[in-house]
């Protein structure tokens, strides 16, 4: 084939590659596709050159064609990137396993489904390091689980789930709408939010044993709650407020607060601080500071801006030895919504994040850090013990004034 057949070919297959689908299509489960979407929806940058550089078809060229293919090669991904949709349907086919039936509840839980479980994959396959996106579902409770709650029929259903393994069949039908776990449960770097639309569990010779449809309107699955610090407290303070009334409120509550001016603003345009504690909220050595570490303590920092109004609080506070940790992360998800970030909660401890981050600069010399508006997190103290040998929890709550740190930045 010669070079000018060559380069003909090489601009069909790139048009061709470049057709986008039509919104709301069905296009299988294209790695490449949702990984475009994703990283078009959220803004998360994606190096389309690297990925022309390191392809198949521009490690096979020569080094006189390399620079010709990687044009085109990289002209075929930004079409395709450009194309990607957020109405784009996805359909995910996978081999599922039916939990023991749940007596109390009266249903067969769908392991694949549950929080904490997500569907890995990795494009592009030769990246080094390996580049994961981890897809977790949301609005997928219906689909949690087999309703049956006729006894009788439950035991000749287990029956049939026996003799098969307790394996199905299961294809789910998706869209991507966004980034992080809202379950706050999956962490990573590319953790991809994707709306469930359907769920068929079908057995091995294809026929429907359970489906449900979690489709909504175009408008109303695209509408995404926002995440407002200036409406959120943090057992019950609030930034965006004097701070004098917030003095005023520490008294009351843990006694009279410490406050401190600084000379001049720091990095982030903070002019000072304010602090109370009922106790010592990190065990120190010694005796003394292990008494005032104890279950119920609670310390409240809090930093003002020239103007006097808090941007940035801090609030802390101990907790018994708890056996059932993710109980802290029920807690959080109903006060506070889906969590834009989150990591499994275990008995070593975990950390949620709400908002989308801003520039928080630190002392002088250190590089400035992006910090979402609210983050919470919880640490078991180990090495520590009180209340008769128990182990306490550290927990922290911190809400910045989003709008504000962002204004500054700009």
């Amino acid at each position: 084939m010669n070079r000018t057949m060559r380069a003909m070919l090489l601009a069909l297959l790139v048009a061709a590659s470049m057709v986008p689908a039509t919104a709301g299509d069905d296009v299988g489960f294209d790695e490449q596709r949702i990984a475009f979407t994703w990283h078009r929806a959220t803004g998360e940058p994606l190096d389309l050159r690297e990925l022309a550089e390191r392809s198949e078809i521009v490690q096979r060229s020569s080094g006189f064609d390399r620079p010709d293919a990687i044009a085109a090669e990289l002209a075929r991904l930004q079409g395709l990137f450009d194309a990607a949709d957020a109405a784009t349907v996805f359909t995910l086919t996978t081999r599922e396993y039916v939990e023991e039936y749940d007596h109390v509840r009266g249903e067969f839980p769908v392991q694949g489904l549950q929080p904490g479980r997500y569907v890995s994959f990795v494009y592009p396959e030769r990246a080094s390091p390996v580049r994961e996106y981890r897809l977790v579902f949301t609005g997928a409770d219906a689909a949690r689980a087999i309703p049956m709650p006729d006894k009788e029929q439950a035991r000749v259903f287990d029956t049939r789930l026996r003799q098969a393994h307790r394996s199905l069949e299961h294809r789910m039908r998706f869209r991507v709408v966004g980034k992080g776990d809202p379950e706050g449960m999956v962490t990573g770097a590319r953790v991809v939010r994707a709306q469930l639309l359907e769920s068929v569990l079908l057995d091995h010779g294809g026929g429907v044993v359970h489906r449900t449809d979690l489709s909504m309107p175009a408008e109303a699955s695209a509408t995404v709650a926002t995440f407002d610090p200036v409406q959120a407290d943090v057992a019950g303070l609030r930034i965006g407020i004097p701070a004098d009334d917030l003095a005023r409120t520490l008294a009351r509550l843990y006694g009279e607060p410490v406050r401190h001016d600084f000379k001049a603003p720091d990095g982030n345009g903070l002019a000072g601080w304010l602090g109370a504690e009922t106790g010592r909220c990190h065990a120190l050595a010694g005796s003394h500071d292990r008494r005032r570490f104890a279950p119920g303590v609670t310390c409240v920092q809090a930093w003002y801006d020239a103007e006097g109004i808090v941007r940035h609080l801090r609030v802390q506070r101990v907790f018994g030895y708890h056996r059932s940790p993710d109980l802290f992360r029920q807690a959080l998800l109903r006060k506070y919504g889906p969590a834009a970030q989150g990591g499994g909660a275990g008995r070593s401890g975990a950390s949620y994040a709400w908002g989308e981050p801003v520039t928080f600069h630190r002392d002088a010399g250190e590089a400035p850090l992006q910090r979402h508006p609210l983050t919470a997190h919880w640490s078991q103290e180990s090495g520590w013990s009180v209340a008769g040998g128990t182990v306490p929890v550290l927990m922290t709550l911190e809400l910045l004034d989003a709008a504000w740190f962002a204004a500054r930045g700009r």
